[in-house]
This record gives C-alpha cells, sequence and structure tokens, in this order.
C-alpha cells in the first residue's frame, strides 16, 4: 500500500512538474512573431493564431496549445491538431528576440 501510495504521490508531482514546464514554455515564446509571410501569435493563456501565405496558399489556424516542449509545440481543437516544429529556440526575452519555426526565421515585436 505505501509503494502505491509513493508512487500515486510521483505521478501526481510529475504531472504538475510537466504542466509547469508547458507553461514556462508559453511564456518564454508568448507574443506576436513576424517573419517571410508568416504571423505567429502565441498568448500566455496558451491561445494560438497562426497566418502564412507562404507560395501564395493562405493558411490560418486558431487553436490551443495542447503540448509544448523545447522541441515542438502543438495547438488543436476537436481531435484536429497542428505540430510546430521549433527549428531555433527564442534568443532572449522582449521585442526583438528571434526564433526559427517550421523553417521560418521569426522575429517578435
Amino acid at each position: 500500500k505505501r509503494m502505491r501510495e509513493a508512487v500515486d504521490a510521483f505521478e501526481k508531482q510529475f504531472e504538475a512538474d510537466a504542466a509547469a514546464g508547458k507553461q514556462n514554455l508559453i511564456a518564454m515564446y508568448a507574443g506576436t512573431w513576424m517573419g517571410d509571410s508568416v504571423n505567429l501569435t502565441i498568448r500566455k493563456d496558451g491561445s494560438v493564431s497562426y497566418l502564412s501565405t507562404k507560395g501564395g496558399v493562405k493558411k490560418t489556424i486558431n487553436a490551443s496549445v495542447q503540448e509544448f516542449t523545447e522541441k515542438n509545440f502543438k495547438v488543436g481543437a476537436l481531435g484536429i491538431t497542428t505540430t510546430f516544429n521549433i527549428d531555433v529556440p527564442v534568443s532572449g526575452p522582449g521585442s526583438g528576440a528571434t526564433a526559427t519555426i517550421d523553417g521560418t526565421k521569426l522575429t517578435r515585436q
């Protein structure tokens, strides 16, 4: 019984740490980012707005972050998700910071 309680406590702490890590990463990337034909807004509440007009094709996404790691983040709703790859992580806080996401260098406004 004690072993089960210890495992349960560990799992709860792991889940809490994972949630905190996700929120910390969202906060690091929060802001409006602009690059070649791309506009990406990540809000501290985890909502994301994305507009790309690359190659004359318009792609719009408005969804919530489902997962956020140091390598990528997944947004979606109602079972439909999109994964954005973080090719080069955020360079620092505030406006002027850069990051490369899905192959496009973006600058935080």
